[in-house]
């Protein structure tokens, strides 16, 4: 599902944009899907300092969430390698 929406720039940002766009081998100058893939980026990166900041502010919870993860990754190696009859 796609939302048109009508969004007022001065002429040399929209200039930028168009560049942009059209320098941009995966949107090949369609300046909405340039744009599209830009506000994802901002609010990705967003999200990360976000996280970072949390992470920050957190170290116990982070530290724990992470070893959980660690030992996640261990006992899936570990499975297949016993899958494969690898000696682990």
């Amino acid at each position: 599902m796609t939302t048109r929406i009508t969004v007022t720039l001065d002429d040399r940002l929209a200039e930028q944009i168009r560049e942009f766009a059209t320098a941009d081998a995966k949107t090949q100058g369609n300046v909405s899907e340039w744009i599209a893939g830009a506000a994802r980026a901002r609010m990705l990166a967003e999200e990360a300092r976000a996280l970072a900041k949390w992470q920050r502010e957190h170290p116990e919870e982070t530290a724990a969430f992470y070893a959980e993860r660690e030992a996640e990754h261990a006992l899936m190696h570990a499975s297949e390698a016993h899958r494969h009859g690898d000696a682990a």
